[in-house]
């Protein structure tokens, strides 16, 4: 069974964290989740475009409470596996 949310086919989305010109990445065809792997935590906004097409969205973590960002933050202490899944 599939979930109507999941798109049917693969493709191409872009992200950017805080700003600078965005990175591409591949989603497998039906997946329903985006791994990026990050650094670091945002500092202000993380805007992903096209994971359905023509959308936009972007998520605001600098409106984030210091526990919020706290909590978040613990994800990225480890090298090579931080990763937001979308």
């Amino acid at each position: 069974m599939v979930s109507t949310d999941v798109p049917g086919t693969g493709g191409t989305f872009a992200a950017a964290i805080d700003g600078p010109p965005p990175s591409k990445y591949e989603v497998a065809n039906g997946e329903g989740r985006a791994i990026l792997h990050a650094t670091h935590l945002p500092d202000h906004n993380l805007t992903v475009s096209n994971l359905f097409p023509g959308e936009t969205v972007t998520f605001p973590f600098d409106e984030l409470t210091t526990s919020a960002r706290q909590s978040l933050s613990r994800c990225f202490n480890q090298p090579h596996t931080s990763a937001l899944v979308l």
